[in-house]
This record gives structure tokens, C-alpha cells and sequence, in this order.
């Protein structure tokens, strides 16, 4: 910060720091005081710079992303000693809910074993069926992983990150769904059912899953969540 008027000695500048959490507060304000009070008006310069403090346990604040940048001036009048700057703060925000992100990882992954001739539609909606999705039923992704180790989830990690890293290489650079691979997916898919059966597979679908939240509460009761 700089005051500006040489006229006078100038009072000392202190700023008070200012605490704000992504998603509970709109603005983080600082108070920048003058440790006394002049007889004429004194200017303060200000500019927000990306950084954190050395008392913040958090990593550093960007703007742009973790607040709007801002600048000004500061002008305190005579007798004046207190002056408030506030700084909008940014949400993290990504398109998507949590679900939608997770379904598109795990479908993108299905089309590219699908396109490259790993995997069929079926081969895949079975494997899913059959395996992991009758775990993420009741329990999500970190605790599968957590209870598949004896350790743990970090023993896991340690044990099988490196591999489940060299599968997403291989799907690099990403790309969007082909024509081809969807239209091999849906003709799949119809063999297995027709256009016509559609509503009352749905209907089908529609009674599983109340069939399976009934046998989950009553699980909940009889053995514990």
C-alpha cells in the first residue's frame, strides 16, 4: 500500500487480516486502519495479489478462481482513522452434479473399451451388474477401495494407483463418443431389447429398484449401516 501527501508526517498504515471460506461467504474484508489520526486527507493505494497468509493452514488464494481481483483507493479525511476493503470470493464450481461426473467418467471408459473391441455392451452392463455396482449398491468407491486392502484405503493406494494410472494413459487424449460406437452400443442394446419393450423394461427397472431400497432398509435394520 502507498499513502500519498507529503505534507506532513503520515500516519502508519496496519491491516487487520481478513478470514472467508469458499461456499459459506461471499466476501472476505480487510481493515486497514491509520494508527493515528492526521490533520489532512491521506490516500491509500490497494491491489489484491494471489498468495496466503503465513498464519493460513490452506493453499495459495488465485484470483480468478478463488476471488475477483480487486484495486482501489482508500481515502481517509482528516480525523478519519478506519477504512474497510472488501473482496468478492469465488466458489469452486464445475458443471455437473457429482453423480453426472462419476456416470461420465465410468460411460466414457465403457464406449472406448466398446469402440476399441475390448468389451461388448453386455459384457460390460454385466460386469458392472454383477460386480462393482452390487458394492457401490450400499457402499461408494472410497470405502470399496478402503475394505479391499488390508490396511486400508492407502494401502490400496499404494499397492494399485500406479497401475489404475497407466489405464487412464492409455485413454488419452480423450475424445467424444463416436457416431460409429454409438450406434454399435444402441444396436446392441436393441438386440437385447426391442423399441417396443422399452416402456415395460423400464416398468421392470422402475420395480428392481424399490425391490432393491426395500432389501437395503431392511438391511439397514438386521445387520447395520
Amino acid at each position: 500500500m502507498k499513502v500519498a501527501d507529503d505534507d506532513e508526517d503520515n500516519p502508519d498504515i496496519v491491516t487487520k487480516r481478513g478470514i472467508a471460506r469458499e461456499g459459506d461467504d461471499d466476501a472476505v474484508v480487510f481493515t486497514v486502519r491509520l494508527n493515528r489520526r492526521a490533520s489532512h486527507t491521506v490516500t491509500v493505494d490497494y491491489a489484491t495479489a494471489d498468495g496466503a497468509g503465513v498464519w493460513a493452514s490452506t493453499g495459495t488464494a488465485t484470483a480468478g478462481v478463488d476471488y475477483t481481483p480487486t484495486s482501489g483507493t482508500l481515502s481517509f479525511a482528516a480525523g478519519e482513522t478506519w477504512k474497510s476493503v472488501s473482496v468478492p470470493i469465488l466458489d469452486d464450481v464445475i458443471d455437473g452434479f457429482i453423480a453426472n461426473r462419476l456416470q461420465a467418467a465410468l460411460l466414457w471408459e465403457a464406449f472406448r473399451l466398446l469402440e476399441g473391441g475390448y468389451a461388448s455392451a453386455e459384457d460390460i452392463d454385466r460386469t458392472i451388474s454383477a460386480g462393482l455396482g452390487r458394492r457401490w449398491a450400499f457402499i461408494g468407491p472410497f470405502e470399496t477401495i478402503d475394505l479391499n486392502a488390508p490396511r486400508g484405503l492407502a494401502d490400496y493406494a499404494a499397492r494399485l494407483a500406479p497401475g489404475f494410472f497407466e489405464f487412464v494413459k492409455q485413454g488419452e487424449p480423450a475424445a467424444p463418443w463416436s457416431a460409429d460406437v454409438i450406434a454399435r452400443a444402441h444396436d446392441e442394446c436393441r438386440s437385447r431389447v426391442a423399441e417396443s419393450e422399452l416402456a415395460a423394461r423400464q416398468a421392470w427397472r422402475d420395480r428392481r429398484l424399490m425391490a432393491l431400497a426395500a432389501h437395503l432398509q431392511r438391511a439397514r435394520t438386521e445387520i447395520g449401516s
